[in-house]
């Protein structure tokens, strides 16, 4: 059986000497769903098209169309369709290390430095209709197509937009200092982190409410009320949520049987397996398997 796909994202994103990757993607019908997770790679989304429902940290956003996304290291978060809206949308995803460099001139003491040791964040959100976003819209393209096309000297051409897009945050004041309350927030998100850790670790096996609770020393009636405001949902429909994915992957990447994979996802009634399943991919796990296209990448961590 595969790793289930967990809270940290161990995704190798490029190389040692192209610590960055760009992803394209193309959400025709919708079904988007990356469930939360972290990495210690800074990610930039922008949205082409349509819209999408993120989750960074404690704040939940619906982006829109040009709207740009920028996640810091660490940052727990999930991105997925809005029901069937399509949406295209690209993520640069790379090694905040890449942009450090030796000499200690103004830039790397008065930004980069503090942007590496998380006294300065990026701008979670920078809306289509800023008007820097045309700007930093322009220098993205430029990346995209470098990366694509990957003329000679294409990483430098890269790693100098990135200073460029952080030259315009720079210029419009749009860094974030980093306060203590944020300091508090991180300790709500290493609680978040925690329980999706040990969901996502015995997804396969029963989970009691008392259990989840008792690991954050709460009680059950609290902490239900604790994850749903942060997820939106009772304990027991991320759980369900969870395993679905978890399903979907062993559908598209085993020949097990359906029942095998209802129980392996930790369903132990196979018309339950069923219901919950099509309820989160609008269909049966029989018609996903004929058709795993249609919802292609569905489970992956990368947003």
């Amino acid at each position: 059986m595969k790793e289930p796909i967990g809270i940290r994202d161990y995704t190798i994103h490029g190389t040692e000497l192209e610590p960055f990757h760009i992803y394209h993607q193309n959400y025709i019908h919708g079904s988007l769903q990356v469930p939360f997770h972290w990495h210690k790679e800074i990610e930039i989304i922008w949205v082409e098209q349509g819209q999408l429902e993120l989750t960074l940290g404690t704040q939940h956003k619906v982006l829109k169309e040009r709207d740009f996304v920028m996640i810091n290291s660490y940052e727990l978060h999930q991105l997925q369709s809005i029901g069937n809206t399509a949406s295209i949308h690209h993520a640069l995803v790379f090694l905040p290390d890449m942009l450090s460099f030796s000499y200690p001139d103004q830039s790397q003491m008065s930004f980069l430095k503090p942007l590496l040791s998380h006294q300065l964040r990026l701008p979670s959100y920078v809306s289509g209709n800023h008007p820097c976003a045309s700007s930093i819209r322009k220098v993205f393209l430029e990346i995209l197509h470098d990366y694509d096309t990957r003329p000679m000297g294409w990483t430098l051409f890269l790693k100098s937009n990135l200073y460029r897009i952080l030259g315009i945050l720079v210029s419009e004041n749009l860094l974030v200092q980093t306060t203590v309350q944020d300091s508090q927030g991180k300790n709500r998100e290493a609680q978040y982190k925690q329980i999706l850790r040990y969901i996502h670790k015995h997804y396969d096996q029963k989970i009691y409410l008392e259990d989840l609770a008792a690991s954050l020393n709460m009680n059950p009636q609290y902490f239900c009320r604790f994850f749903k405001k942060q997820f939106q949902m009772t304990p027991v429909a991320y759980i369900n949520y969870y395993r679905t994915l978890q399903a979907a992957d062993l559908l598209k990447h085993t020949s097990l049987s359906i029942l095998e994979i209802g129980l392996r996802a930790g369903f132990e009634n196979p018309s339950y397996f069923a219901k919950i399943f099509r309820k989160y991919f609008d269909c049966s796990p029989e018609e996903y398997r004929m058709h795993p296209q249609d919802s292609d990448n569905v489970n992956g961590i990368t947003s």
